[in-house]
């Protein structure tokens, strides 16, 4: 398993113990309180390892995004990047308000950082699952193109 992969999986683990913390669920106290240590426990993890993973996929494929004459697709590719990035910064700063001060009720803050990491979540699950399938079925076409072009090749070179 890529390590891709697996940091797709813990998102994906914390994105449903997040909803499940959504207040008009109304769940047991029991059951809410240990989904919010899951979900706090996977949210740290995953910031310390994807910082690492963000880095070294940032210089993987820093001449990308440093190329200033891109096709349509590395252009859609590096803004798609851009987003996500954008988007975990936002969900980072407002799920660091929310666990350390929380949604009081009257305060401002909370309750526009709660509805910013509720709805912006959705969106940033849609990113990465449009960033992992739909650019991982590019790459795996042009490796069945490569595939096809050496049997033919290879068909060819027997004739």
């Amino acid at each position: 398993m890529q390590k891709s992969a697996k940091f797709e999986i813990l998102i994906y683990i914390m994105f449903i113990s997040g909803f499940l913390l959504w207040q008009d669920l109304d769940l047991s106290w029991e059951f809410f309180r240990l989904n919010q240590f899951i979900h706090v426990f996977i949210s740290i993890t995953i910031i310390f390892f994807l910082s690492l993973y963000l880095y070294s996929h940032i210089q993987e494929h820093k001449n990308t995004i440093i190329k200033r004459k891109k096709t349509y697709k590395k252009r859609k590719q590096v803004f798609l990047g851009i987003l996500i990035m954008l988007t975990l910064i936002i969900l980072l700063v407002s799920g660091t308000y929310l666990f350390l001060w929380g949604n009081r009720g009257g305060d401002t803050y909370g309750i526009i950082s709660n509805f910013l990491h509720f709805y912006l979540s959705f969106f940033f699950v849609y990113l990465i699952i449009y960033h992992s399938y739909y650019l991982g079925r590019n790459g795996l076409k042009k490796d069945k193109n490569k595939i096809k072009q050496v049997i033919n090749k290879e068909e060819k070179n027997l004739c």
